[in-house]
This record gives structure tokens, C-alpha cells and sequence, in this order.
């Protein structure tokens, strides 16, 4: 992982009003030709919970943001919607 994403992640962590982006999330798993399975796989994470996230019930944990931005090949950002 390059070290702006590390940035990225440290500014994130401390934000308390953040909101899963889960458009966004399926819509370039989808656009990277990936199944859910599969795209879970590369996170590190269970099919379910990519799914949950995908879905809406359910945020991403934080330990988790670096992995799943990193399986989708974007910057953390996108990952999130602010509530501000």
C-alpha cells in the first residue's frame, strides 16, 4: 500500500461521522469484472460481510479500509461519504 493511502487512512480513522459509500463499492467491483467471492477474497474478508457491506447493513470496521481499498485499487476517500 502506498504511504498516501496511509495518510488517507489516518485522517479517516479520526473522523467520527463517516458513512460507507456502498454504491460506489459495488458499482467498481462490478466495473473490475469481480464477483462479490471473489472481490471478498482479495480483501482478506468472508463473502458475507462483503456483501453486507455492499448492501448497506453494514460499515466498514476500520482495520478493514486499507484491504478493501486496496482490492478495489482505490484511494480510501472513495470509500466514504461524508456526513458533515
Amino acid at each position: 500500500m502506498c504511504l498516501t493511502r496511509y495518510k488517507k487512512f489516518d485522517m479517516l480513522h479520526g473522523m467520527l461521522k463517516t458513512v460507507t459509500n456502498h454504491e460506489y463499492i459495488k458499482n467498481r467491483r462490478k466495473e473490475l469484472g469481480f464477483s462479490q467471492k471473489e472481490m471478498a477474497a482479495k480483501a482478506g474478508l468472508s463473502a458475507a460481510l462483503w456483501s453486507y457491506i455492499e448492501t448497506g447493513k453494514r460499515n466498514i470496521r476500520t482495520d478493514y479500509i486499507p484491504s478493501v481499498a486496496d482490492a478495489l485499487n482505490v484511494g480510501i476517500d472513495k470509500l466514504f461519504i461524508s456526513n458533515n
